[in-house]
């Protein structure tokens, strides 16, 4: 028995690697892999901003969701509007959510769909820009008829607030023979190297790697509730803390 893998793509935008993120999509057709596209509505990311634009971008992402690719909206506009940590408190305290006042959360939400379904994109699940969001965006979330989210720490999808949270804990897949685990790429700044690993990833779990839509049935994590949530988290701080020793004394 076996975990299943769900992909994940962060910061699909018109601006992009263009090169690089072709060439995953070939190495994803030639595996079956059926990413999920964490796709932003109206990019303002200066970093993100800097890179090539590509004028026919919603023409390509509806064809791959043609082609089975699921799609994520990835926030508004990928900028910081707080320092709040989120329900997470990961990636040093930077979201466009958390702490922001709900009427900004749902003005945000409802026009970031808008956005994506006029572009004729069927919106799957949301993902939050550096993972942070609060209970003010899941019912901002609701509202706009959007009902999972790629994060949280678990071992299954579970129910939080009324919207199914499926987990994605690391960007490596933990040794656990059981559950769901979401493997989040960056595709930007990959080197040859990164796509290289990425190809003998798809080639090893081949047999395990599912869509993001195939996991939303809940199930077994949806019962387990707090106390999978809280194993997951104790069990990602323990392998931290295990990185950090190695950091320490291994040089």
């Amino acid at each position: 028995m076996a975990s299943r893998l769900v992909v994940r793509f962060d910061d699909i935008a018109p601006n992009m690697a263009w090169p690089t993120f072709e060439r995953v999509i070939e190495i994803c057709e030639r595996y079956g892999v059926y990413p999920l596209l964490g796709v932003i509505p109206d990019n303002r990311d200066p970093e993100l901003l800097a890179y090539p634009r590509r004028e026919d971008f919603w023409s390509v992402v509806r064809d791959l969701q043609g082609r089975g690719w699921g799609v994520a909206q990835h926030g508004f506009q990928h900028v910081i509007r707080s320092r709040m940590g989120g329900l997470f408190g990961v990636n040093g305290f930077r979201s466009e959510f958390a702490g922001v006042p709900i009427s900004e959360q749902r003005e945000c939400v409802s026009v970031g769909a808008a956005v994506l379904r006029s572009a004729g994109l069927h919106i799957e699940a949301f993902m939050a820009p550096w993972h942070s969001f609060d209970l003010a965006t899941v019912a901002a979330l609701k509202e706009a008829d959007i009902f999972a989210v790629t994060d949280g720490y678990s071992s299954f999808p579970v129910e939080y607030g009324g919207v199914l949270l499926v987990p994605q804990m690391t960007e490596r897949v933990l040794p656990v023979p059981w559950g769901v685990q979401t493997v989040c790429y960056h595709w930007n700044a990959a080197t040859e190297g990164s796509l290289r690993d990425f190809e003998r990833f798809c080639a090893k779990n081949q047999a395990r790697l599912v869509p993001f839509r195939d996991v939303l049935g809940g199930g077994l994590g949806a019962a387990l509730g707090t106390v999978d949530r809280c194993a997951g988290r104790a069990a990602l701080a323990a392998l931290r803390a295990r990185r950090r020793f190695f950091q320490l004394y291994d040089k």
